[in-house]
């Protein structure tokens, strides 16, 4: 098998228009907060993130399957049955339409002791519950407070036309008695933009099985997958673990 490209908007749209399912088989989503954080940081540092597997499909679905979590139910024909990068993928998809219901994620940026380097960005996230119809901390709903937190929600970075949010958070995130608006609107949009470029950009491999490829097989190659795979770790001090997949 050969790994093949394909980029973050593609794979979004295929769970979008529901070309893409999972074999019921699998378990549901596992990760915690340290791993989607991991993943998004690896995401916009432009790190790997290791291939996916498909099993393509013909004219029927080999296995029972369902949507991806908070995914259309409906759609298109399903083309492909994911056999190994569910978390990714979920993790991905959830986060950057903001449906975890205990959890945003917003984007910092790592200190750094060379004055006018460019600051690497770390993905957070941020612990969210609800209280008397409102949902807490109220800060990370609003861009002034947030921006001034020096965090940015990864929300904006959503692959698909995001031009007039992103342009009227980037408004309420400056303050009014900022010396150069114009200018600090600029900055921080070009900041944004430059980290969209980052996601858009974001290849996630596969490799594919034929649809021809018997039920017994594609199971087994979906078993040995997910029982030889390691998962390395880079850890530095005080900053969320970036993290890669093989």
């Amino acid at each position: 098998m050969h790994a093949h490209d394909r980029f973050l908007p593609e794979w979004f749209n295929r769970i979008r228009s529901r070309q893409i399912t999972l074999p019921r088989f699998q378990r549901f989503v596992a990760w915690g907060h340290g791993e989607v954080s991991g993943l998004l940081t690896t995401v916009l540092r432009g790190l790997p993130s290791g291939a996916t597997l498909i099993l393509e499909v013909g004219d029927e679905e080999k296995f029972k399957s369902r949507t991806m979590v908070n995914a259309p139910e409906s759609g298109g024909k399903v083309t492909e049955q994911l056999l190994d990068g569910q978390q990714r993928l979920t993790a991905l998809w959830l986060s950057l339409h903001d449906k975890y219901e205990d959890r945003s994620y917003l984007i910092g940026f790592e200190e750094d002791a060379d004055e006018g380097s460019v600051k690497p960005p770390y993905v957070y996230g941020q612990a969210r519950w609800r209280k008397n119809g409102s949902q807490y901390p109220i800060w990370v709903d609003d861009p002034l407070e947030c921006w001034g937190r020096g965090f940015i929600p990864i929300t904006l970075l959503r692959p698909e036309d995001m031009e007039d949010l992103i342009d009227q958070w980037v408004e309420k995130a400056i303050p009014d008695d900022t010396i150069d608006k114009f200018r600090a609107y600029k900055n921080l949009k070009k900041i944004i933009n430059d980290l969209r470029t980052k996601v858009r950009e974001f290849n996630l491999p596969y490799l594919a099985l034929p649809a021809k490829t018997a039920k017994e097989v594609a199971l087994d190659v979906f078993i040995k997958m997910n029982t030889s795979s390691v998962r390395l770790s880079r850890e530095r001090p005080n900053m969320p673990t970036c993290q890669v997949w093989c």
